[in-house]
């Protein structure tokens, strides 16, 4: 037998206002290629529909007279094509872990310590996803918003895939077990912040204070 958590690490005060509120804020796939985010959040080939690498490129330009010029060689590149039907999709990004019973004896055996401070030191753990997506599901139906969701799956981009959907990302990201909750906005490059209620009968919170006691 197997347990089931979704875990969102974060903020301490993001932490808060999920735990005691269910507020969720949904980013846009833009959101998560800003320079800014360190190696766990921020992923370039986050929005792109096709990614391609290259090796000993020759990088040249079209001069006035119409004659090519070269400018340059490059010796290793990525060439990414980006969608605007992406660009409208705004996304939350949690933890979606599965352990044995047996190995699980206390609340921190679901923390990975890695992420709680990669991600702001503090989590949410649900560990009733059946009356989790309860409520998600009758918050959104009320607002006539449709969403999907599904887990990630992880791919080794460099083989040159045709088409990259929402739900695929790089395998270097593996170890996070992300489960993406999509929902299509009217506007690109959009956030979407939603407040499903009290999660406090079905979830708990840790913080890095706590794991080091």
């Amino acid at each position: 037998m197997h347990r089931h958590f979704l875990i969102k690490y974060s903020k301490p005060e993001y932490t808060e206002n999920f735990l005691n509120h269910g507020q969720m804020c949904l980013q846009p796939l833009s959101f998560y290629r800003k320079e800014e985010h360190n190696d766990e959040v921020g992923d370039l080939n986050e929005g792109a529909h096709k990614v391609d690498f290259f090796s000993n490129a020759i990088l040249s330009r079209v001069l006035d007279n119409g004659e090519t010029e070269v400018v340059g060689n490059i010796t290793n590149g990525v060439h990414r094509e980006f969608s605007h039907e992406y660009a409208s999709l705004s996304v939350y990004c949690i933890y979606y872990l599965i352990i044995p019973v047996n190995d699980y004896t206390n609340e921190l055996d679901v923390i990975d310590e890695k992420l709680l401070r990669k991600f702001g030191g503090s989590a949410t753990v649900i560990y009733n996803l059946e009356k989790f997506f309860e409520r998600l599901d009758h918050y959104l139906e009320t607002k006539s918003i449709s969403y999907k969701r599904q887990s990630v799956e992880y791919l080794n981009l460099e083989l040159n895939l045709n088409q990259l959907n929402p739900f695929q990302k790089d395998k270097k990201y593996e170890h996070q077990n992300e489960l993406r909750l999509v929902v299509k906005n009217k506007v690109e490059d959009e956030r979407m912040l939603i407040t499903i209620g009290n999660l406090s009968d079905i979830a708990y919170s840790v913080a890095i204070r706590e794991k080091s006691t």
